[in-house]
């Protein structure tokens, strides 16, 4: 599983990537799976352990059956861009 991370509103949002030109709010996904907060950093979801990361790909997967939003719509990219950061 790939994951992004942008920041619409200033705000960092961890993406899991369902395709190229799809991802899902990882917080979106945690909800509507009932697992309580997502972690609040990517090296936190990482570092916390598979048990987590096993939560989060499980969490992934039941949300694309139920049509999450696309959290690619309307992100901006170029506040990334401009820091050097590549958005993938």
């Amino acid at each position: 599983m790939k994951f992004d991370t942008i920041h619409p509103k200033g705000e960092p949002v961890r993406i899991p990537r369902v395709s190229d030109s799809e991802a899902i709010a990882l917080a979106d996904a945690y909800e509507a799976a009932v697992l309580g907060p997502t972690p609040h950093t990517m090296r936190a979801l990482i570092s916390s352990g598979s048990a987590e990361l096993t939560k989060a790909r499980d969490a992934v997967a039941a949300a694309e059956g139920a049509a999450p939003r696309n959290a690619l719509d309307g992100a901006d990219w170029s506040a990334r861009m401009e820091r050097g950061v590549s958005a993938s």
